[in-house]
């Protein structure tokens, strides 16, 4: 072996040693490392109680005390660019009998299905419905079963509520159009994909949903509709 071959085998196995010792270092370092502290943000302050001590404003089913050491808080500051903004977090649930509860903020739709009964007993019917809760995206729309909505009754009554104007809403635009176009929107419908259908009523008296239609297509029917729709409630909401 000539003795440049020698020297670059040398070489070659002192960086592989170098890079071995370096590659031990960092993972000696990477032992004692800790993780960021997690805040939990936007809480209010509601009174200073001491030196270094300030009270705040939590949930009232944490049960912790309110009362921190100023090193544990941290102002908030706002982001510098809009692209910074982050939506606030969901709420938390409310604590009632022990159990976590969500706050309704919606019933959006409704649907029947059989449940088979247990051995010898006959398949009853249960009643699902799909809602929007406080706070929470769309995407987290979900299906609930009526045993199970706790104290929802008032979403529930309103749902009832609402679903008897749309069908207010059908009889008004029939009786007050008779020289309709081709098609008038007469109800609407909610699914749990983030669908909207719409109930066209045809000038023969034949009717066909149309699922998710073009805004461009039937802006005229669809103003008409909701217009209707929000005259119903407005009317409804006077009433003794």
């Amino acid at each position: 072996m000539s003795d440049f071959s020698k020297v670059m085998t040398q070489i070659h196995k002192e960086t592989e040693e170098a890079l071995e010792e370096a590659a031990g270092r960092m993972k000696q370092y990477d032992k004692h490392t800790c993780p960021a502290r997690d805040y939990h943000t936007r809480d209010l302050i509601l009174e200073k109680t001491g030196a270094s001590a300030y009270k705040l404003k939590l949930p009232p089913h944490w049960k912790i005390h309110p009362c921190f050491n100023k090193k544990l808080l941290t102002p908030y500051t706002p982001p510098t660019f809009p692209n910074q903004e982050q939506p606030p977090p969901p709420p938390l649930p409310d604590l009632i009998d022990n159990k976590e509860q969500w706050e309704i903020e919606e019933v959006l739709d409704s649907k029947t299905r059989k449940v088979q009964g247990s051995r010898g007993q006959l398949s009853t019917t249960v009643i699902d419905y799909f809602i929007k809760w406080k706070g929470w995206t769309w995407e987290h729309n979900s299906w609930v079963t009526e045993k199970d909505m706790g104290n929802a009754k008032e979403a529930i009554a309103e749902y009832v509520k609402k679903t008897k104007r749309n069908k207010r809403v059908a009889v008004v635009k029939i009786a007050t159009t008779p020289r309709s176009p081709l098609a008038m929107i007469v109800n609407h419908h909610y699914t749990n994909d983030g669908d909207w259908y719409y109930l066209a009523q045809c000038k023969d008296g034949t009717q066909k949903w149309l699922l998710n239609p073009s805004v461009n297509k039937y802006c005229t029917f669809l103003e008409e509709y909701w217009a209707n729709y929000h005259s119903i409630q407005d009317l409804e909401a006077t009433e003794p």
